[in-house]
């Protein structure tokens, strides 16, 4: 009984042992060696769910600016591509750390809380984030340098407590680069205390271009450093799973804004033909986009340099792959907007009354439209009721519209109406102006001509940058084959090729922008929708004939080297004496052992004879003359 007591309590201990978070995981208590030399950590096959976990709020970051900080001239472009380089270099720099020495403990756990603290505070000053604005907030400038000052600084203590180890370990060779890392970032962190004091009210500083040069050269030293000192490489690393799986987390991002466009267009149009279209495009996108990448996820190391630029042009990649879903749910909103405003022009002619026709108006005159047709469309095209905001902001309009008793009269009041009615219905699609258009008063009502032309800039840039943002991300396709593609055939680099000649195609599409007229036809034509996964698609089908050919090539060359021949040219009959004669061989003129038998799989005979007879077994192709029963005994058989 006691020793069954015993043993429960070694079990309960052992799990509690098991169970227990250790103060500090020492992660140069394994290590592995290679070819290259000494690792100085043990390998890690897989992303921790702590690290996961930190994922998501750098997406969740990202999901809050993109929702606060829409893209509507080149001064909220720029501010968001900066925004983007911020908050990516930083996830880049933690996850550079966790992929090699990032071990579950109670320190590191607390390490990871002021990182998650790190990314809200990001997220915190994104709504004021305008660097490139006049009005822009000095406080939150100084607060997004405050912000990299602790994350530099908390990634130099994170080195430095490696360092300690590895000194107490007595890794000579691994001190240098270590101690040199973490003087990288005291030094960065120095550079940002003194952007700090140079953001200063009513000054309008273009400091904040340092940030981003500190961020990409401390990427650059840091990099440049593990590929100085092998030790300290990421060859043991799961740093190909770690952007893989931030890749797969962008994408989800991708499919949120899916479901937010989806959400606006079924509820303003319907299920409709073409919100069907609309949507299938979409999900295609998104869908090729992964295809794309993980078909040719690196599986296998393809050397530590080739890694380092993969990894790093992930940054360009990535920033692409928020912005083509991002263009694209704006492109689906946009061709909606424009097809609502169109109807205008459609149902507008029919309410003028024919031969003259005239009914009372609201002045007691003769009325030129339809009041009654007028109201009606107007309500089922904006969804909007009469004691709304919207209605109310219309009617006076309206009222002119319907008043008119003339031609001139009527033309003049329907210009004003059509140019409101559209800004209701980019309003109602919450399509916003750039803020400097609005703060110029730009958006007064009699200006309704320089709203129009305004819209039609913004639908100018976002053509640009999703056509743009689309060609660099099939470039970047053709740049990661070529690094993960240690030895290319001439497959691989057609497939090279034909990314670059559909990055080209994508980004001559752009040209659209710099003719009015062409736009114009761009705005209300359903074909501009599906030109991205098309191409997308059209890579796809390209790589999968390639993958075939290049199947059936490599075949064809390992069966000449071997001697082999296809499977086409194997005598499948009974062998006999001459080898075409239907009669089948007699087993003394192949010597003791021989009994035809059939292989189950194909029609091949084969020779039952024991392998230690010094029989050699092989093809017997058509035409081959067997010599004579002396030259079989001394030689070996060579059966089918």
């Amino acid at each position: 009984m006691s020793e069954e007591r015993y043993y429960e309590k070694k079990v309960l201990l052992d799990r509690r042992k098991k169970e227990s978070i250790p103060w500090f995981a020492n992660p140069l208590k394994y290590s592995e060696t290679d070819n290259d030399g000494y690792a100085l950590v043990e390998r890690k096959h897989e992303s921790t769910t702590i690290e996961l976990f930190y994922d998501l709020f750098f997406v969740g970051n990202l999901t809050t600016f993109t929702y606060v900080h829409e893209i509507n001239d080149m001064k909220s472009f720029r501010s968001y591509a900066g925004f983007f380089t911020i908050i990516w270099f930083t996830w880049l720099q933690t996850a550079l750390f966790d992929c090699r020495f990032a071990r579950d403990s109670v320190l590191e756990r607390f390490f990871k809380f002021i990182q998650f603290g790190i990314m809200i505070g990001f997220a915190a000053v994104g709504s004021e984030f305008r660097p490139n604005e006049a009005d822009s907030d000095f406080k939150s400038f100084r607060a997004v340098s405050v912000i990299l000052l602790v994350s530099q600084m908390l990634l130099a203590i994170q080195y430095f407590t490696i360092l300690l180890a590895v000194i107490k370990r007595k890794h000579r060779e691994a001190v240098t680069p270590l101690s040199l890392i973490v003087g990288i970032y005291f030094i960065t962190a120095f550079v940002f205390v003194g952007l700090t004091f140079t953001f200063k009210k009513g000054n309008r500083s273009r400091a904040y271009i340092a940030w981003y040069v500190a961020l990409v050269a401390e990427t650059a030293a840091i990099t440049g450093v593990s590929l100085w000192k092998r030790i300290l490489s990421f060859k043991f690393s799961n740093i190909v799973e770690r952007l893989g799986l931030l890749t797969l987390i962008i994408f989800g991002e991708g499919v949120i804004g899916l479901a937010k466009t989806a959400n606006k267009v079924i509820y303003k149009e319907g299920w409709t033909p073409s919100s069907v279209y609309e949507v299938t495009a979409y999900i295609a996108t998104i869908f090729f986009m992964w295809m794309l990448y993980f078909d040719h996820n690196p599986r296998t190391h393809y050397g530590s340099i080739r890694q380092q630029i993969w990894a790093l042009l992930h940054y360009p990649f990535h920033l692409a792959c928020v912005l083509v879903p991002e263009g694209f749910g704006n492109m689906v909103l946009w061709r909606n907007i424009y097809n609502s405003i169109n109807s205008v022009s459609i149902w507008l002619p029919k309410a003028v009354y024919a031969n003259n026709a005239k009914i009372p108006n609201t002045t007691g005159g003769s009325q030129f439209i339809n009041r009654t047709m007028v109201i009606a469309e107007t309500q089922k095209m904006l969804k909007i009721k009469e004691d709304s905001e919207y209605w109310k902001t219309l009617l006076p309009y309206i009222n002119n519209l319907t008043d008119a008793t003339e031609q001139e009269q009527y033309v003049k009041a329907g210009e004003k109406y059509v140019l409101k009615v559209s800004e209701l219905v980019f309003k109602g699609f919450k399509v916003e102006l750039p803020r400097s258009f609005m703060k110029s008063g730009g958006g007064r009502a009699e200006d309704g001509f320089a709203v129009a032309k305004e819209y039609q800039e913004v639908f100018r840039l976002v053509y640009a940058y999703f056509f743009g943002s689309a060609a660099a991300m099939v470039f970047l396709y053709a740049i990661f084959l070529f690094l993960v593609r240690k030895k290319s055939d001439r497959f691989d680099i057609i497939a090279m090729f034909y990314r670059v000649f559909v990055s080209i195609g994508l980004l001559c599409a752009t040209l659209v922008t710099f003719h009015n007229r062409s736009l114009e036809k761009v705005m209300y034509s359903p074909w501009f929708i599906p030109i991205v996964p098309f191409a997308l698609g059209l890579v796809i089908a390209a790589d999968r004939l390639l993958h075939y050919l290049a199947i059936k090539s490599a075949q064809k060359a390992v069966d000449r080297v071997s001697g082999k021949t296809t499977p086409d040219s194997v005598d499948t009959r009974y062998r006999g004496d001459p080898p075409y004669s239907p009669q089948p061989a007699r087993a003394e003129d192949v010597g003791p052992g021989y009994y035809p038998m059939k292989n189950m799989n194909s029609n091949v005979m084969v020779d039952s004879r024991p392998v230690n007879q010094g029989n050699v077994h092989g093809l017997h192709s058509h035409g081959q003359q067997s010599s004579s029963r002396s030259s079989r005994d001394d030689r070996g058989h060579h059966g089918p």
